[in-house]
């Protein structure tokens, strides 16, 4: 026995379907017609699985978009195609000899060569060091390069209240 409130397909039902889905009727507006000719209540959804289970295919409702002509696109590929970057200038060469670790000074510059010395220890620059940093200037803008928006703080987020 079926629950109290659900409304039972008839052949009525099932006829009035099909000529709805032969019309080319959204679900929804064969919903709304199957009601008013039957004094029924069936839902859009309802409608949409009496159609699945009796193999009806809803015709596709699309209709095609007019297509814009193509000097639009061709304007904004234009305004957006992005700019060749300057090649980066090749940094200044460190001007000094290379110095053991014992042999280190405040203002020698303290970044590692690949060499190595006669004890077999890192070996540093040992150029001139720029005030105020570790490094001489063709190392200090070798290691401090200007990095990614979200390394330097400038990162965008949308905002969202309950952050």
């Amino acid at each position: 026995m079926p629950p109290p409130n659900s409304q039972m397909w008839t052949a009525k039902a099932d006829a009035a379907l099909a000529d709805c889905n032969a019309a080319g009727l959204s679900r929804s507006q064969t919903a709304a017609v199957i009601n008013a000719k039957l004094g029924t209540r069936y839902s859009r959804n309802a409608v949409s699985g009496r159609m699945d289970r009796l193999g009806l295919k809803a015709k596709p409702m699309v209709t095609p978009r007019p297509r814009a002509p193509w000097g639009f696109f061709k304007e904004r590929v234009k305004k957006h195609r992005p700019r060749p970057r300057p090649a980066a200038p090749k940094p200044p060469q460190p001007a000094g000899k290379p110095v053991p670790l014992v042999e280190l000074q405040n203002h020698h510059c303290r970044a590692v060569v690949a060499e190595r010395g006669a004890d077999g220890l890192a070996v540093f620059c040992g150029a001139t060091a720029i005030d105020g940093s570790s490094y001489c200037p063709a190392h200090h803008q070798a290691f401090h390069t200007r990095g990614t928006p979200s390394r330097s703080g400038m990162v965008l987020r949308p905002w969202i209240p309950w952050r």
